[in-house]
């Protein structure tokens, strides 16, 4: 069996996204993490939104993150049969070709421990 490591680097703005810029777009081997986006916020902790494209041969799959001056960074869902409550999950597996958002309502990457404020308009660095 054979392991594969992927990082993605990228600049996460507060509160939204400008279409063309290069700070929100991270690409390696086929991979692309685009219109990265977090709520601001001046709690410990953070949700996180971006979209997945596997333009690669193989599967690619999220297992969650890190994000300097936190202390866990890991992928939640808001499923049907949860009634409500968000769950942890273990992995996502983006199939190749295939397209895949985390957004409101669904799911997305949860930063514990911040030690800053998100504030609109600033970025700071993540890796999924």
């Amino acid at each position: 069996m054979r392991a594969c490591f992927l990082l993605l680097y990228f600049f996460l703005p507060a509160a939204g996204f400008a279409e063309g810029d290069a700070l929100h777009v991270a690409e390696i081997k086929g991979l692309r993490v685009v219109h990265a986006w977090a709520p601001a916020t001046e709690e410990d902790h953070a949700v996180v939104f971006f979209e997945i494209e596997n333009q690669s041969d193989s599967t690619a799959k999220l297992t969650g993150g890190f994000a300097e001056n936190t202390t866990h960074l890991h992928l939640m869902a808001y499923p049907a049969k949860a009634g409500g409550a968000a769950v942890e999950l273990p992995a996502i597996e983006v199939p190749a070709g295939v397209e895949f958002a985390l957004e409101q309502g669904g799911v997305y990457l949860e930063l514990d421990g911040v030690s800053f404020d998100l504030v609109e308009g600033e970025h700071f660095e993540i890796t999924v």
